[in-house]
């Protein structure tokens, strides 16, 4: 809805995001350069694209790509949508945030080491929306109520709320800036890793096998090109 500037475009799915970029497929050796991009680090200049609506071998006339944006995307939703988040914002700071994360380790999952979809759904766009805007929870202070929230690593449901929280903030990054991503993931490699070296045990490795699976199927959607 951000991106929409009419109540009509949202009806007709006509959104489109700051950072598209419009690809059309030409030269003999489109198909090979896209098959050694995949194989490429990403670099901030590096346009992605949902493979599932292009062929390998066939492609339409132009298709939709995104490149990494220089600022986080929700700056660039419309005016009175805009408006309303930044109102919104302050609700959305650390003391609610960890109030919540609280509740959510005291509540188990009755779909064993499975995300809870609510947490799944929402969280991310929390995040997402409210990125950077004056009163809501900082980055910093988001990773540090995720190190809370882990504590010593004992308790199997912490590991559980963790790992939703985790993932729904790997999730946000999608309409974050360059830099954002790249900060979150300096923070979060060596967190991951510390888990999977020394924490992890049967009644919570499951949790943790979910996350990786989850991150891999999102990723897996936009290709590099």
């Amino acid at each position: 809805m951000g991106f929409a500037r009419t109540t009509d475009d949202i009806y007709f799915r006509d959104t489109h995001f700051p950072n598209e970029v419009i690809i059309r497929p030409t030269g003999e050796n489109f198909t090979e350069q896209y098959i050694s991009n995949l194989n490429t680090p990403p670099t901030k200049d590096t346009i992605f694209h949902d493979h599932i609506k292009t062929g390998m071998f066939v492609w339409p006339e132009e298709f939709i790509g995104y490149k990494s944006s220089d600022k986080n995307l929700n700056e660039d939703f419309a005016p009175y949508v805009l408006d309303q988040i930044k109102f919104l914002a302050p609700i959305f700071n650390r003391e609610w945030v960890h109030k919540q994360l609280e509740y959510l380790r005291e509540e188990t999952s009755k779909s064993g080491s499975g995300l809870r979809s609510p947490e799944a759904y929402v969280w991310p766009i929390l995040f997402r929306v409210f990125r950077g805007l004056e009163g809501a929870i900082t980055e910093d202070e988001i990773r540090e109520e995720i190190i809370q929230l882990l504590d010593d690593g004992k308790q199997k449901f912490r590991h559980q709320a963790t790992f939703e929280i985790v993932f729904s903030y790997v999730m946000s990054l999608k309409f974050a800036s360059n830099e954002v991503v790249e900060r979150a993931w300096e923070w979060l490699l060596p967190f991951l890793l510390k888990i999977f070296e020394t924490l992890l045990k049967p009644d919570n490795a499951g949790f943790w096998r979910t996350f990786l699976t989850s991150v891999l199927v999102c990723s897996l959607v936009y290709c590099g090109c």
